[in-house]
């Protein structure tokens, strides 16, 4: 492709707006979502040449020659990734256990995504939960330095699992809208503060992990939902009465929550 094109920084490119995104190549977005990777040669050899995504590592490319998989999982890739450049046609991206540092852009991510792992990385500063692709499925965001409030209001409706663990979010948390999907909620590990209100789970609700947090507060175990197999609230000030439920595991360890069995 044109490389004086290429020699654009995406921080200039950033100013001309998502209306030249749709007028790009796979290619150039491809560059584009790389650009600034220190080691581009994890990715591709030959980084001359990386206008043929065929020499690339770690993605899968339809019929059409459009890109739908990324797996760069443990790559040890340094530097900053630029999500907003995602080929529209990317479902699935892997790009966890890796050096990545930066923000990260959540709001502009392909329509057609479903999953996103971003896990045990370096990224910082805040994210964006509001505009997720509808079809999201899998968000792991674990293991890095994000910062930050969380809006758990508004999530996709066919979201089954996300992973916001072992961060340095802060404030308090709305359970009481998470998508009727979600399985899996993992916030331990953060700064999070305040009361939590358990009473409105999705129905289908298996793993949730508050370890680990300021929480704080008398807290309503009455009407968790018959399928949470996992609970953890230990190193929280939570507060309250729950009962013992045979295979169920509640981790109420360093709490004023007390276990009662019936």
């Amino acid at each position: 492709m044109n490389r004086v094109f290429m020699s654009i920084t995406c921080a200039e490119l950033s100013s001309l707006g998502r209306i030249d995104y749709a007028s790009l190549s796979q290619g150039a977005l491809m560059e584009l979502l790389i650009a600034d990777i220190n080691n581009k040669e994890e990715i591709c050899e030959d980084t001359e040449e990386m206008g043929d995504l065929e020499n690339w590592e770690g993605i899968d490319i339809n019929d059409n020659g459009e890109v739908v998989d990324i797996d760069w999982s443990a790559y040890e890739l340094e530097g900053e990734i630029a999500l907003e450049w995602l080929p529209p046609t990317t479902r699935l991206a892997y790009l966890g256990e890796n050096k990545l540092i930066g923000s990260i852009n959540l709001s502009a991510l392909p329509a057609s995504m479903t999953k996103l792992d971003v896990s045990e990385n370096r990224l910082s500063g805040g994210i964006d939960l509001v505009h997720l692709p509808s079809t999201l499925t899998n968000l792991e965001l674990g293991a890095n330095a994000l910062s930050g409030s969380l809006n758990l209001t508004k999530l996709p409706d066919n979201l089954i699992e996300i992973w916001l663990n072992t961060n340095a979010f802060q404030g308090t948390v709305d359970l009481t809208q998470l998508p009727e999907t979600l399985q899996m909620l993992g916030l331990y590990e953060n700064k999070l503060s305040g009361p939590v209100d358990l009473t409105k789970l999705p129905s289908g609700m298996a793993n949730l992990g508050l370890q680990k947090n300021g929480f704080s507060g008398s807290t309503d175990f009455s009407k968790l939902p018959d399928t949470l197999r996992d609970l953890a609230l230990s190193d929280t000030q939570i507060s309250g009465e729950t009962v013992f439920v045979e295979g169920k595991y509640r981790d109420i360890r360093n709490t004023n929550v007390k276990l009662i069995k019936e």
